[in-house]
């Protein structure tokens, strides 16, 4: 896990013991790895056999064959109920068209935030991409997703994606 902090634990979510997420945590940022999603999602025909999928570019693991609408769903653990803003770790060859969004399931409705463009960088060239947008997190569970949002069919790459307090 990359996590900047050196007061960081690293956790597991388990979900019945057959699948765990492991993620990075302290009380001022979450630190998720892309290729540790619990699902994804998505209906663009790109050949591929599932909606999204994994790889490894230069000893670092990401998700790729990203079409506009295709989401990645985790499960996380927020430490500290507040508002935190999120930094995608993004890369694509595309000119324009990109889009990458969060969101979160509250009382049932998944709610979008912190929509961003994604530069040109290269598909294997992740650039952090920050938000402002303050994000409301309980603590505890939440099932989050991100979500191409763009215009374009062929959208992004994500390496890994933070969240960070805001301070009081």
């Amino acid at each position: 896990m990359k996590n900047s902090n050196q007061n960081s634990a690293l956790l597991a979510w388990c979900a019945g013991l057959a699948l765990c997420i492991p993620f990075a945590v302290n009380a001022s940022e979450i630190v998720v790895q892309a290729e540790q999603f619990s699902y994804v999602e998505g209906d663009f025909a790109d050949g591929q056999p599932k909606p999204i999928s994994t790889y490894s570019v230069k000893g670092t693991k990401a998700i790729n064959y990203v079409n506009r609408g295709d989401y990645a769903g985790y499960t996380i653990e927020v430490p500290e109920s507040g508002d935190y803003t999120v930094t995608y770790f993004a890369g694509t060859d595309m000119d324009s068209g990109t889009g990458i969004s969060l969101q979160i399931e509250q009382d049932g409705v998944w709610k979008t935030y912190a929509t961003a463009s994604v530069p040109k960088s290269g598909w294997d060239n992740f650039k952090p991409i920050s938000s402002n947008e303050k994000i409301p997190l309980p603590k505890g569970e939440q099932k989050i997703r991100i979500l191409a949002s763009g215009t374009n069919d062929w959208q992004w790459n994500l390496s890994h994606f933070n969240l960070a307090k805001v301070a009081d």
